[in-house]
């Protein structure tokens, strides 16, 4: 859902972006970008850049999204988040979004594409040039299509500008297929199509404190249920922390040395400098797949395994960042 942020005011403003929650008149024109942009991939990104790029200084660069996937509500099935609400947010404002209008989808999917385009982009965004993905529908039961869109936006003097798929080995890029990539450890293609490190943001919590007793410290973070969960293993990260891009190695699974009631993500850290960081919220991001998850026949196989596998993830962060 996006966002906690947004259902708690009508209106408020997110750093040098304003977020609203109602269809509310705009008090100037504006360029507006259309989508849910669940992976805010390269493609996403494109079209948003589109609609800030476009407006000049007579028009207010925006975005019109939901709460909700569309399709999660129309067949039930939400399909696992690629990123959280905050960083989806932060993105959007790193572009350059001022306005970012977050809706109820159910408050337009029963309306009909013409009242779409009348009372939401011109009456209510006052909108003068809207940007959408070459696959955007709309209107009551996603009927109608870019070319519609097209057609019945010219009736109002709307520009509209339909932004072509972005290519990656010959297929266009997808939130779909950003998962199946990491669903299948393919961080490198998973990051090549968003354009970014995959990456999780999550509290740190208690585990079992094994990384101490073997060496290698190691913070745990519990990967919700929502969330995808990429293929069991170990992988080259970095963490971010105040600012600092620090490299770590991560593995995600269920600790089969040791077992684990559920899959969470643990990450040794390798710096000599962190304190204690329990209770604070980490982005580790992925780089590389490393190996698969191993259960190990004695600690000393496994010290031995996790002391290769960070001089690795020392050696893919240094030619990453290079």
């Amino acid at each position: 859902m996006l966002c906690t942020y947004c259902i708690l005011y009508n209106s408020i403003t997110w750093l040098n972006m304003e977020i609203i929650n109602k269809l509310e008149p705009s008090d100037m024109r504006t360029s507006v970008a259309l989508g849910f942009f669940d992976g805010m991939h390269r493609g996403h990104q494109t079209v948003i850049r589109s609609a800030v790029s476009s407006c000049g200084d007579s028009m207010i660069p925006a975005v019109l999204t939901f709460y909700e996937q569309p399709r999660a509500v129309i067949s039930g099935n939400t399909p696992e988040l690629l990123i959280n609400d905050e960083e989806k947010i932060k993105l959007f404002e790193s572009i350059g979004v001022k306005r970012l209008y977050c809706l109820h989808f159910q408050e337009l999917s029963n309306m009909s594409p013409e009242d779409f385009v009348e009372f939401v982009l011109l009456r209510t965004l006052n909108a003068k040039r809207v940007f959408c993905g070459f696959n955007y529908h709309f209107g009551n039961g996603g009927t109608a299509d870019c070319e519609d869109l097209k057609r019945m936006c010219r009736l109002h003097n709307i520009i509209v500008t339909v932004n072509n798929p972005v290519i990656y080995q010959g297929h266009p890029i997808s939130s779909s297929r950003i998962r199946d990539c990491i669903k299948s450890g393919d961080m490198i293609s998973a990051c090549t199509m968003l354009g970014r490190c995959f990456s999780y943001d999550l509290p740190v919590i208690h585990g079992k404190h094994l990384g101490r007793e073997l060496g290698s410290p190691t913070i745990n973070q519990d990967i919700s249920d929502n969330q995808i969960l990429p293929k069991f293993g170990v992988y080259a990260t970095f963490a971010t922390i105040n600012g600092k891009r620090i490299p770590s190695v991560t593995n995600v699974g269920i600790q089969p040395t040791f077992g684990a009631d559920k899959p969470i993500a643990e990450t040794w850290i390798l710096s000599d400098e962190i304190s204690d960081l329990y209770g604070e919220k980490i982005e580790v991001s992925f780089i590389k797949f490393l190996r698969a998850e191993k259960k190990f026949d004695d600690l000393d196989e496994l010290k031995a395994a996790i002391s290769n596998d960070a001089k690795r993830a020392k050696t893919i962060f240094n030619a990453y960042f290079d």
